[in-house]
C-alpha cells in the first residue's frame, strides 16, 4: 500500500502543480486582457485624434481653397483690366504717332510759309528802299 499512497501523494503534487500552472495561465490571460483593453482604449483615442486632425485639415484645405480662388479671381480681374488699359494705351500711342506726323507736316508747311513770307518781306524792304531813294 505504500505504493498506492506514494502514487496518491504524487497525484496530489501533480494536481497542485497543475493548479499553479492554471493559475499562472489565468493570470497571464488577465494581463493580456488588461493590455488588450488598454491598447483598445489607446487605439480609440488615437482614432478620435486622427479623425479630428483629418477634419481640421479638411476645413483648413477648404478655407485655403476659398482664399486661393478669391485671390485667383481678383488677379484675373486685374489682368483683364490691365489688358484693356494696355490696349487703350496702345491705341493712344498710335493716335499720338499720327498726330506727331501731322504736326511735323504742319511745322514743315509753316516753315515754308515763313520762308516765303520772309522772302516777300525782303522784297518789300528792297522796294521801300528803292522808293525812298526815288523820293529823296
Amino acid at each position: 500500500m505504500k505504493k498506492k499512497e506514494h502514487f496518491e501523494v504524487m497525484l496530489e503534487e501533480m494536481n497542485s502543480k497543475f493548479d499553479l500552472v492554471l493559475e499562472n495561465f489565468q493570470s497571464l490571460r488577465d494581463k493580456i486582457d488588461e493590455n488588450k483593453d488598454d491598447s483598445d482604449k489607446r487605439n480609440d483615442e488615437t482614432n478620435k485624434f486622427l479623425k479630428f486632425a483629418y477634419d481640421d485639415s479638411d476645413k483648413r484645405n477648404d478655407e485655403t481653397n476659398k482664399l486661393l480662388k478669391f485671390a485667383y479671381d481678383d488677379l484675373d480681374k486685374k489682368i483683364q483690366k490691365n489688358g484693356l488699359k494696355l490696349e487703350q494705351n496702345s491705341n493712344l500711342i498710335k493716335e499720338n504717332g499720327t498726330l506727331i506726323k501731322e504736326n511735323r507736316k504742319l511745322i514743315e508747311e509753316n516753315g515754308k510759309k515763313f520762308e516765303t513770307l520772309g522772302g516777300k518781306q525782303h522784297n518789300y524792304e528792297e522796294r521801300l528802299i528803292l522808293l525812298e531813294k526815288r523820293c529823296c
